[in-house]
């Protein structure tokens, strides 16, 4: 689907979302508590009758309706999860100890991680690393695939299935002016700590500046520009006016942004078009005030070639 930015809604990637939508508010209010609180007590060991009590259900209750609403029982969701933030973590780190890594995310050790490595994706802690993480490349790692939400009744990822009717839209943007500042690594601490300090109290919007001419093949080691968006005269950084691809999506896990992009690449090659040779990726989280939260609400974008925009037929969209 083509919309213009102005016009596009978030477009919600977070599973959790749809799978909750059709319960009574009570019910949903109560399984939005434990999985916020599996998120921000991934590394520790959960006790599943006190959450169920905590979120006021009957233990047994609880381990029946998560594994109906959510496709999997509570326990290998948690497993997932911690996987999931585990390979984010050793691509985005590659210098960091594997049990270091290990015991951020609750694994006992680099032995239990290798093994559910092994068993879920068929891969150790190097290859993960080995194929690292590049933003301008389309074939994104499957690994984030692979830990995507299961569906009820089809084999592909919620998320990648969600991302098929993603808003996607062909955008002319004019010049652009931010305040940023230099930046490598991508935990998201380290990121919310430096915006933090950098943008102004009154300012909510985070932006990550990305040149394809700048990306490492070791994506730990990647630098980017991180700041906000400025009037031109207290800017450092101006993007050229220009034609951008671009949608706004909620997402709640590297699946979801992974999904996101991917779908964004899929338009591409439907539509024949191409980015620029030193193309920008501009990342926008639209409330980095809670950017630890458990979701996330972005606006993705890629600077594309305005030849083949215009051969496209695409240029009819409406300027931003």
């Amino acid at each position: 689907m083509n919309t213009t930015q102005k016009d596009a809604e978030i477009f919600s990637l977070v599973p959790e979302d749809y799978l909750t939508a059709s319960l009574s508010p009570v019910w949903q209010q109560r399984f939005n508590k434990a999985l916020t609180y599996i998120v921000e007590h991934l590394s520790e060991a959960i006790d599943w009758d006190q959450l169920a009590l905590h979120c006021a259900v009957s233990p047994s209750h609880f381990q029946h309706m998560f594994r109906v609403i959510f496709n999997e029982p509570p326990g290998r969701y948690l497993r997932r999860m911690r996987l999931k933030k585990a390979c984010y973590l050793l691509a985005i780190y590659p210098e960091k100890p594997v049990l270091d890594i290990a015991c951020d995310v609750g694994f006992s050790s680099s032995q239990a991680l290798a093994k559910v490595l092994r068993r879920d994706l068929g891969m150790t802690a190097s290859d993960i690393r080995s194929q690292g993480i590049d933003p301008f490349d389309p074939n994104w790692p499957v690994i984030f695939s692979k830990l995507g939400t299961p569906g009820n009744s089809v084999k592909m990822p919620m998320e990648e299935r969600l991302a098929s009717d993603l808003n996607i839209s062909v955008i002319k943007h004019p010049e652009q002016y931010f305040k940023t500042r230099r930046h490598s690594g991508l935990g998201l601490a380290d990121i919310d700590k430096l915006w933090k300090k950098i943008a102004p109290k009154d300012i909510n919007e985070q932006v990550m500046l990305t040149f394809s001419s700048e990306v490492d093949i070791d994506y730990g080691k990647t630098s980017f520009l991180l700041g906000y968006r400025e009037s031109g005269a207290s800017a450092n950084q101006v993007i050229p006016a220009g034609w951008f691809l671009s949608c706004k999506v909620r997402i709640a896990s590297e699946s979801g942004y992974f999904a996101a992009w991917h779908a964004m690449y899929q338009f591409m090659l439907e539509h024949n078009l191409t980015w620029l040779d030193d193309a920008v990726v501009v990342e926008t989280n639209h409330n980095s005030r809670a950017m630890l939260a458990r979701t996330m609400e972005m606006t993705l974008s890629l600077s594309l070639d305005e030849n083949n925009v215009l051969a496209s037929g695409l240029a009819d969209t409406k300027n931003d």
